[in-house]
């Protein structure tokens, strides 16, 4: 789905039933597995051993873990770290000490372990996820240096982390970079759909995806119906894109529903929350309410005649189709900083 004639793929995740990273060189209407690591040396336990250790659930909240990580100081723990996870070659090696860490795979004891007793959650947080880019790109690199390709796709839940794509998206060698927009496993029923489909049909050709609002959605009777069922007052407005401005204008919170569900992770517009970005209080505020973590970056919606003023370029021109489906972060511009703080994270990226 990523519209590349040519790309290397990288899947990196937890584990699937046999493995935990696989890798493949695409071309034209196939793609072939040229490597891949096994399950106990996985990059997607070690992520899950720091959201562990951090008191988060390590199958839903490794994305509080990367927020985290951009208040800490790396260095000030990455010697303990590093020892853990590291790459050779084209294999990543993941040392029998980090499963020692743990009571067992699904949990830890009621403390910290030892080690990382010392240290704060952010300094963490932050040699985990420095850690974790170190060595993934590394495997990357060799493998597109290998095949000499320089677009860039990705898959598997790893790959929900922002910060490492955009680390990817740096590298010299990388022109083009696309991820996929449901990078979990949710992505096995697209992926599973489009191999029945281009077996059947042998002129089938990758394609760039240009939307994902594949949900359900609803009619507005229905709506009607469900509105007067629960006793909400509602009205009709004739400019709902006006409309809304104006709501916004009077610095109003605004839950958007409209048209199918997003597939994936994100939302994208069709059940999103709105406020305007020029407060950056509401970072506190609207986090509390919503029960989500305080730390936690809310994200820009920008016009893209607009984007080349907010976020560097030439980074903005490898990963536009990306920015899409917010499966990246960018550097902002001095004028995003300035204007919108309450959509730019404590490291400048949105």
């Amino acid at each position: 789905t990523s519209g590349f004639e040519k790309s290397f793929i990288a899947i990196v995740e937890g584990s699937s039933l046999t493995n935990s990273c696989s890798f493949w060189v695409g071309k034209g209407n196939s793609i072939k597995k040229v490597g891949e690591i096994p399950v106990l040396h996985s990059p997607g336990r070690f992520y899950e051993l720091v959201t562990r250790i951090l008191g988060f659930h390590y199958l839903k909240h490794s994305g509080k873990i990367t927020g985290l990580a951009a208040f800490g100081n790396y260095k000030k723990c990455y010697s303990l770290v590093k020892k853990l996870m590291w790459a050779e070659g084209k294999q990543i090696r993941v040392s029998p000490q980090m499963y020692n860490l743990t009571d067992d795979y699904f949990g830890l004891g009621e403390k910290t372990p030892s080690p990382f007793q010392i240290y704060s959650r952010e300094d963490i947080a932050a040699a985990f996820q420095k850690r974790l880019e170190k060595v993934v790109i590394e495997i990357i690199k060799n493998y597109a240096r290998e095949y000499d390709l320089t677009n860039i796709c990705l898959a598997g839940g790893v790959f929900g982390n922002v910060k490492l794509n955009l680390e990817i998206c740096k590298m010299k060698t990388t022109n083009k970079l696309y991820v996929f927009p449901g990078m979990s496993d949710v992505g096995q029923a697209v992926g599973v759909a489009l191999r029945v489909y281009a077996k059947e049909n042998l002129d089938f050709k990758p394609f760039k995806l240009e939307d994902v609002y594949l949900g359900p959605s609803f009619s507005k009777q229905y709506m009607r119906k469900v509105l007067k069922k629960f006793g909400i007052k509602y009205r009709k407005v004739k400019n709902l894109p006006l409309e809304i401005a104006r709501i916004l204008t009077r610095n109003k919170v605004i839950a958007f529903f409209q048209g199918r569900m997003e597939f994936g992770p994100r939302a994208l517009g069709n059940r999103s929350i709105l406020y305007p970005a020029i407060d950056r209080s509401v970072n506190k505020w609207l986090n509390e309410r919503l029960k989500r973590t305080e730390f936690m970056p809310f994200a820009p919606v920008t016009l893209f005649e607009y984007a080349k003023d907010c976020y560097k370029e030439p980074l903005l021109n490898k990963c536009v189709h990306s920015t899409e489906f917010m499966t990246i972060a960018l550097p902002v511009s001095k004028i995003m900083q300035k204007k919108m703080p309450a959509a730019v994270h404590i490291d400048n990226t949105a």
